[in-house]
């Protein structure tokens, strides 16, 4: 069975990436030194809830991408989306970080990464389990580096396809086991 090669790896990353740095660009933009905490939480949900779908958008297209590869005769990807309150929360948790002294950037980019990085995985789980529900059956993770990578991230590589879930190849959010990882978790399915 085929899955992606390392060129698509990388550039599924290299495009989360790209995501992320320009919602934090649309963030910075929009950015006022007179804002307060609140204005500063509204902002960044609202850019969070844009990016939301087109994380979802990635998700469902890597989705798709792995089922060919893999010759699954499953439906396109559905797009799920994350909870707009739950948006909202972590929007304000990430301006409260800035507002107990984190720098502005470093909370607004680890909130957007997350929120993108949710947005993938929720989309990718959701169809994973509704094919599941339809007879796919045997299906595991592998969790593979892109880029410069630690050692921590080539040992946990090293295992293979063996994660029952995105989230346990990746960790619970983006950058769990270190800032800025670059890994990207590559669905194995037997149909």
């Amino acid at each position: 069975m085929a899955a992606p090669n390392f060129e698509q790896i990388q550039s599924f990353s290299g495009v989360t990436q790209q995501l992320t740095q320009r919602a934090v660009d649309e963030f910075m933009a929009a950015y006022s030194v007179n804002m307060s905490v609140d204005d500063i939480a509204d902002l960044a949900s609202m850019i969070a809830e844009q990016y939301n779908m087109l994380g979802a958008e990635l998700g469902a297209q890597w989705y798709d991408l792995c089922s060919r590869l893999a010759n699954l005769e499953v439906d396109e990807a559905e797009l799920a989306e994350l909870d707009p309150d739950a948006i909202r929360n972590r929007a304000r948790a990430a301006a409260d970080k800035y507002a107990n002294g984190a720098t502005l950037e470093n909370s607004v980019n680890s909130f957007l990464q997350n929120i993108i990085q949710d947005s993938i995985r929720t989309t990718g789980n959701a169809n994973l389990w509704r094919d599941y529900e339809r007879g796919m059956v045997s299906g595991r993770w592998a969790r593979v580096p892109v880029g410069e990578t630690c050692a921590w991230c080539l040992m946990l590589a090293s295992q293979g396809a063996w994660y029952v879930s995105e989230e346990s190849a990746l960790g619970k959010e983006a950058g769990h086991y270190h800032s800025d990882c670059n890994c990207v978790a590559v669905y194995h399915a037997n149909p």
